[in-house]
């Protein structure tokens, strides 16, 4: 996957037509929602997206369709984009750590859907990454490009999403980057 697809966080290169959720099989007879995407049925539960979503709450309890609804049709997202945040939001779930595919989606969906937990938990990795990068020395970085690319990367997406406090700690970092690898990149 390209950098610039993960910044946008979309996910076309991993799609594909097999793709399936843990959601969409109804796992709990508590499920008390179903979330429509690409066509197929993701249950899950009305609580979980109120406590999480400012926005899911107000869609489930003010005057939208969905209020009277046990459906909720997210027809511009993708089911592998709705899989990743759900996992993020089903507290079971919510554990599972981030990588930096879903990381993109991740911040695009939180900021979307006011999910500042998950927001969070995207700025707690980006430093987890930052502090190992942060590590490394001027040898690993002359054999590695990709410490560069991926700080390039966490920058661009702390821009996007408004995390200014990590973008000033990976800003710091890549001033210390030897300039001999910057030229390379």
């Amino acid at each position: 996957m390209s950098i610039g697809s993960r910044i946008h966080g979309t996910m076309k290169s991993v799609k594909t037509s097999s793709s399936s959720s843990i959601f969409e099989k109804k796992l709990d007879a508590l499920c008390d929602v179903t979330i429509v995407v690409e066509g197929r049925k993701l249950h899950f539960f009305k609580l979980f997206l109120r406590v999480a979503s400012p926005v899911f709450d107000r869609m489930l309890t003010s005057d939208f369709s969905e209020k009277q609804s046990s459906e909720i049709r997210l027809p511009d997202k993708t089911l592998e984009e709705v899989d990743i945040f759900l996992q993020n939001v089903h507290p079971a779930y919510a554990w599972k750590p981030l990588d930096d595919d879903s990381l993109g989606v991740l911040l695009r969906l939180a900021s979307e859907y006011q999910t500042e937990h998950i927001r969070e938990k995207c700025a707690h990795y980006i430093n987890q990454q930052f502090n190992s990068l942060g590590k490394m020395s001027d040898y690993e970085y002359s054999r590695n490009q990709d410490p560069p690319k991926k700080i390039i990367f966490y920058i661009c997406l702390c821009e996007q999403y408004g995390l200014p406090e990590v973008r000033e700690n990976l800003l710091q970092l890549a001033a210390k980057i030897p300039v001999k690898v910057l030229e390379r990149g």
